[in-house]
């Protein structure tokens, strides 16, 4: 920005005008545009130190939060292509369950005709989220049912936050034929080895 004063302005006008200018419309989506207006009152949040460190704070914690969520996708994911190299088996990952029109973590052996589905839910602190997640994975059960169709399902929650989150973990624990977490993680590959021999 500093070496070119063209490219200083379009950021300038982006940060200053972005919600309403015309400009940016086709380029960028409305919901990131709308915090693209910086007005007096954002300029006074800036000069608040409570403020900057309430921002700073929330962008570390989501960095933080992915960054261990990642690492626990990794690991299950692991699990899951060790099982199933072992087996012959293949297995889809972050794809559409087609029936479901729900993507999961993982699907064994794939989304269109799944035996297994493996879904993830890393939670460091509780939200709304969890509750989500737990009216899915009820809808989940009961589309199965509904459509006669034998889907082993595997949640697999771990995290501070679900500890806090009982009354969801104890329900999704009811919806699921299998919840694990990491400490035993190490029957994931027994259930698919399992589930197909079976």
């Amino acid at each position: 920005m500093l070496e070119n004063a063209n490219f200083m302005e379009l950021v300038c006008d982006l940060l200053a005008n972005g919600a309403q200018s015309d400009k940016y419309k086709r380029k960028i989506p409305a919901f990131y545009r709308d915090n693209f207006f910086i007005d007096g009152t954002s300029l006074a949040r800036l000069k608040n130190l409570d403020a900057l460190r309430g921002l700073a704070k929330r962008s570390l914690e989501v960095k933080y939060n992915s960054g261990i969520s990642a690492r626990v996708l990794k690991k299950i994911e692991e699990t899951v292509k060790l099982t199933c190299d072992l087996e012959g088996l293949t297995y889809s990952k972050g794809k559409t369950v087609d029936f479901l029109q729900r993507e999961m973590s993982f699907a064994v052996p794939n989304g269109q005709d799944p035996k297994i589905i493996i879904d993830v839910s890393y939670a460091i602190t509780t939200s709304s989220t969890q509750t989500s997640y737990n009216n899915k994975v009820a809808l989940t059960k009961k589309l199965i049912a509904e459509k006669g169709k034998e889907i082993v399902t595997v949640n697999v929650l771990d995290g501070a936050g679900w500890l806090g989150r009982q009354s969801d973990l104890n329900e999704i624990y009811r919806n699921s034929d299998y919840t694990l977490n990491l400490a035993n993680i190490g029957l994931l590959g027994t259930i698919i080895k399992n589930t197909f021999e079976g």
